[in-house]
């Protein structure tokens, strides 16, 4: 296979790739699902449809399907195919978030319903988007920016801040705030150090006035840099993110790039990615014995990451142990669960349909974690009557094709585009109980597109006059 059938047949490479992948997944967890077989089938073509039909439409319609696809089908088809071929290690179906924090048993009835009104809804949404959602080529200009003088600067900004925002654990999504006392201050800073250290990142990747050479050292430099950004944070949101903007490069690069190339970055985004779990998880149990002991959380993270134990955490129930003594099933096993648990989707639509009062659980969870269970888009959209689903669903692609559509147009730069499109679904998937805070950040990215192109558009003339 040369690089010419390469660069002309991408998108159908990967789309093989993706369908052997689905296959190896599919096998185990058809064989083993308890529940009725033909509406797993029928359930599992339906997502998967959905999901290989947004390869070839708006790139936001591709996120918006990758994120419902990991929390409808990946999330719970994983588990049998992790036992099926590395040994049992999860009890199935395996529905993380309703059983363990909440100690839910799963009704197999219910979820086959829930699996059977998803079929009709993942086939419906295949239609509108197959109609509505198509892909719009159009081009995007490069940055006139010269950065070329300031990089270095920028660099250490970004790794001071993020350590700074590290050592006295000011950002720390999945745990309540307990730095900013004012919660406009709160959000402002979170708005901040989420979005402004990689649009200034971004703008080293797409400069006009930078070597391709330059840019694929800046691509390094994205993926350290994030790292950094995301410690403390949630472990899934780096590795997707960074793992998303690195395919980006790769297919908007790929006449340039060397397999060499894209062998030493996968192995840096590897080893990162195994650290930044490792940190997190180190992290998060740790906080949660030091409020249980009732000892000040702020600027603990020092002594977490270098001090603390996970396997003597005092909240780490003996009786579900996942860290086993054996070196290889105790990183296989926490790595699998990581993998397969951390995705929002079908659970929170299990307690809905259970009619589970979510306020009630949630309130019954440790106040240090957010108190946000994050149930998802579609535990709000899900609607008993299907008609008023379909529905709910139909106003959901309009206003994700008005995203798509007012990003294009208002975006100075492909990287830019991307950056924005990947942060408002994710946001607006995880979306969960805080709808204002939800409402404000789409309002916030769209006026910063607006902003950044009006800027664009005026050829930047303070950094012109500032670095000529």
């Amino acid at each position: 296979m040369n690089i010419v059938f390469l660069q002309k047949n991408i998108q159908q490479f990967f789309l093989i790739i993706l369908i052997i992948f689905i296959s190896i997944i599919f096998f185990p967890s058809f064989i083993n699902y308890e529940g009725s077989k033909l509406i797993y089938f029928i359930y599992s073509l339906s997502v998967n449809i959905f999901f290989v039909i947004s390869l070839y439409r708006t790139f936001i319609i591709l996120i918006f399907s990758l994120l419902t696809w990991l929390g409808f089908w990946f999330k719970i088809s994983s588990a049998y195919a992790f036992n099926y071929y590395f040994g049992k290690f999860f009890q199935t179906p395996f529905l993380s978030e309703a059983v363990q924090h909440y100690k839910i048993d799963v009704d197999i009835i219910t979820l086959d319903k829930i699996f059977f009104e998803f079929s009709i809804l993942f086939l419906f949404m295949s239609i509108i988007i197959f109609f509505f959602s198509k892909k719009k080529n159009i081009p995007f200009t490069d940055n006139d920016w010269k950065l070329k003088n300031i990089k270095y600067y920028l660099f250490c900004f970004i790794f001071i801040l993020s350590l700074l925002n590290y050592f006295f654990g000011i950002y720390q999504k999945g745990f309540e705030d307990q730095f900013f006392e004012i919660k406009f201050l709160s959000l402002g800073y979170r708005f901040f150090y989420y979005l402004v250290p990689n649009l200034m990142i971004l703008m080293l990747l797409s400069s006009k006035y930078i070597s391709y050479s330059e840019i694929k050292k800046n691509l390094f430099y994205f993926i350290l840099l994030n790292f950094f950004l995301f410690s403390s944070m949630l472990s899934r949101e780096y590795i997707l993110f960074t793992f998303l903007m690195i395919i980006i490069f790769c297919v908007i690069n790929f006449s340039k790039i060397n397999y060499k190339y894209i062998l030493f970055i996968s192995t840096v985004f590897i080893i990162l990615s195994v650290a930044n779990i490792k940190f997190t998880e180190k992290i998060r149990w740790c906080k949660n014995d030091i409020v249980k002991k009732n000892i000040l959380t702020i600027s603990s993270n020092f002594n977490c990451l270098t001090k603390y134990n996970v396997e003597n955490s005092i909240i780490l129930d003996k009786e579900e142990n996942i860290f086993e003594n054996n070196f290889y099933k105790k990183n296989l096993n926490q790595i699998g669960y990581l993998a397969i648990s951390r995705w929002v989707g079908l659970e929170s639509v299990y307690i809905k349909k259970k009619n589970l009062d979510l306020i009630n659980l949630v309130e019954g969870k440790n106040n240090f974690i957010n108190s946000n269970f994050i149930p998802g888009l579609f535990y709000t959209i899900y609607h008993k009557n299907i008609f008023k689903f379909l529905f709910l669903s139909i106003i959901l692609i309009l206003f994700l094709n008005f995203l798509n559509n007012f990003l294009t147009k208002n975006s100075n730069n492909k990287y830019f585009f991307y950056f924005f499109c990947y942060v408002l679904i994710y946001r607006i998937f995880h979306s969960g109980l805080a709808f204002s805070n939800t409402f404000f950040f789409i309002l916030l990215i769209l006026i910063l597109s607006f902003t950044l192109k009006k800027i664009s558009n005026q050829n930047l003339k303070i950094f012109k006059k500032r670095f000529d």
